[in-house]
């Protein structure tokens, strides 16, 4: 899901992942029942999703197994960041709830990368880029 910017393939990527998850259920009970199991799959707590895919969950209205609990996996949602920018599920930055507040210690413009350092950590910063090829916007 993190690679993908269009709404409608972001809906179809998350309705995937909810058929599968149900299908996997469904074998999993099938396959304990054929070996003689009484384990009852609905005790399970269930969790699909991620942040990209969050909005784009459409589990209202549909047939949801008879789980003890069946969750969204929200992941870094209450923060966003820019992949989820560019995903779609943040539609705008000033809704990114957390930025790094750090200093500039050197700027690097040969070989064409125009590369700065900061004075912050990967961590602090992400390990992650964005599929779009930066991870933060100067």
């Amino acid at each position: 899901a993190y690679g993908i910017s269009e709404k409608d393939e972001m809906r179809r990527t998350a309705d995937e992942d909810l058929d599968t998850t149900l299908k996997f259920l469904d074998m999993l009970d099938a396959c304990l029942r054929s070996r003689g199991s009484d384990f009852d799959v609905s005790s399970l707590d269930v969790s699909v999703g991620s942040t990209a895919s969050l909005s784009s969950h459409r589990i209202a209205g549909r047939t949801m197994p008879d789980a003890g609990r069946f969750e969204v996996h929200a992941g870094n949602y209450v923060f966003y960041d820019r992949q989820q920018q560019y995903t779609g599920a943040c539609e705008e930055e000033g809704r990114i709830a957390a930025f790094v507040l750090t200093r500039v210690i050197g700027h690097y413009p040969d070989g064409g990368r125009n590369a700065i350092m900061v004075d912050a950590g990967a961590t602090a910063l992400t390990k992650d880029s964005a599929p779009q090829g930066c991870v933060c916007s100067v």
